[in-house]
């Protein structure tokens, strides 16, 4: 609306549920004749083939384009939401299960367009403008990869990502190493409680802001000091057992801060500084404390060496076959007391395993669309039901279930298909929900390689 010559962001529109015009729409508007497809567009309205989708996409853009300038953002949203039934026509174009988070962040967007800065962007172009500076922030919390939970990792996160989280140990790292840039700007200092700015002008260098101005200078670097503290504390408290900060000792007003707390807590003075480290005498390392992880699941009890083996051998499967899992296959082979022998040899075992010719399919990522480790499905009844694997092809999906103990070794194809059909069968059953439009294979691994097919099909694919 903001700029109709934009011809990505219109085609987008186009495209969008909100008028879910074509392929073959969009294909006819870039035929014709103009600079800009707004141009297009209008040109197209009055021949009489023109489909109904692109008439009602341009009688509803050019009377929204009316309001620009004398609509706030919330209202020209809410008059867009109604004229041009947008949370109908979003759930229609998505799943049933999508459906009510879909709602949620489009009624959520109306919120923000009420409360963006306390509403002081009435504006279209303002509103855009601010998003575009949140979106551009350079504090805004990173993607998360995988979550690791459960494992020994580390996780990276801006402190304002951080709030309501907290772990054994925290490093902060920077904190106040860098200050905003002092770059030009504007002073418009407007209380919630006023109609209107006390004042407005441009903001320069610091040294040509003059004397007039001072008072709310003076404001801002008060309230700015005070978040520069509130993120301070919220960085230290987000540590249970210990926490690190580092930075700039020259520019580093938070690492300033600790340095003068620590001797009021009865520590030691003599920490050594970074540039002191060459100094430091080369001490023989500590003995390795096999201590978890805290929220690591430990390892049951076992009762048997077998069994311990069958769950070292799952783990080393779950560790070495794509994507992987960052496990210490180390820690657990002692908490299971396995010893390194035997680790190795299951290690090895295992990677012989997922290498075999007539598994490529399934554990080499350039035969399969996505794969899995331990993937966790809760059933109808809420019961959580772990699959050792699962692996997305074109046009079917297989669980693998690992069988690694010796005694199955023993069996033959019919009777573990027997003992194991009805727990591949609600496997199968679980991912048919889950991927409509494919077939759902399921299969017994065992640690000589057979694949057993299930459920109850009279064949193996054998070596």
């Amino acid at each position: 609306l903001v700029m109709p010559h934009a011809d990505l962001k219109l085609a987008h529109s186009l495209k969008s549920p909100v008028f879910a015009c074509s392929d073959d729409d969009l294909l006819l508007v870039s035929g014709q004749h103009g600079l800009y497809w707004w141009a297009k567009l209008a040109a197209l309205i009055g021949a009489p083939d023109c489909p109904e989708t692109l008439r009602r996409a341009w009688r509803l853009l050019t009377d929204w384009r009316l309001y620009i300038g004398t609509l706030p953002v919330h209202d020209l949203l809410d008059r867009i939401y109604f004229e041009g039934d947008i949370e109908a026509r979003y759930a229609a174009a998505a799943s049933a299960a999508m459906r009510p988070q879909i709602a949620a962040n489009l009624r959520a967007f109306m919120q923000l367009a009420l409360t963006q800065d306390a509403g002081r962007y009435p504006t279209l172009t303002g509103f855009i403008r601010e998003l575009k500076k949140q979106i551009d922030d350079t504090d805004t919390a990173p993607d998360e990869g995988g979550s690791a939970e459960g494992e020994n990792a580390v996780r990276l996160l801006t402190i304002h990502g951080a709030k309501g989280l907290e772990s054994p140990v925290v490093w902060v790292l920077g904190g106040s190493d860098h200050p905003p840039a002092n770059a030009y700007d504007v002073l418009a200092p407007w209380p919630p409680a006023e109609a209107a700015p006390q004042h407005f002008s441009l903001v320069g260098k610091r040294e040509d802001r003059g004397m007039f101005r001072a008072k709310w200078f003076e404001e801002e670097d008060a309230l700015s000091a005070r978040e520069s503290v509130n993120l301070l504390y919220v960085a230290l408290t987000r540590a249970k057992q210990a926490v690190i900060v580092s930075g700039d000792s020259k520019k580093n007003a938070w690492l300033e801060r600790v340095a003068q707390v620590w001797p009021t807590l009865d520590q030691p003075s003599d920490l050594p500084w970074v540039t002191q480290l060459e100094k430091l005498q080369v001490t023989a390392p500590l003995p390795r404390m096999n201590a978890p992880a805290i929220g690591q699941r430990l390892a049951s009890a076992v009762r048997s060496e077998r069994a311990a083996t069958g769950e070292l051998f799952h783990a080393c499967l779950e560790y070495y076959a794509p994507p992987g899992a960052a496990r210490d296959l180390s820690l657990l082979a002692k908490q299971l007391g396995v010893t390194d022998e035997r680790h190795a040899t299951i290690a090895q075992s295992a990677r012989a395993l997922i290498d075999a010719p007539h598994l490529t399919r399934f554990f080499k990522p350039d035969h399969f669309l996505r794969a899995r480790n331990e993937v966790e499905i809760l059933d109808s009844e809420g019961n959580t039901q772990r699959l050792d694997r699962v692996v997305e092809f074109e046009e079917e999906v297989w669980v693998l279930d690992y069988k690694t103990g010796s005694d199955t070794l023993l069996e033959t194809d019919e009777v573990l298909q027997q003992r194991y059909g009805d727990q591949l069968t609600r496997y199968t059953r679980l991912l048919t929900q889950l991927h409509v439009n494919k077939s759902i294979h399921a299969a017994l691994l065992l640690a000589d390689g057979r694949l057993i097919a299930c459920p109850m099909e009279s064949r193996s694919l054998d070596r």
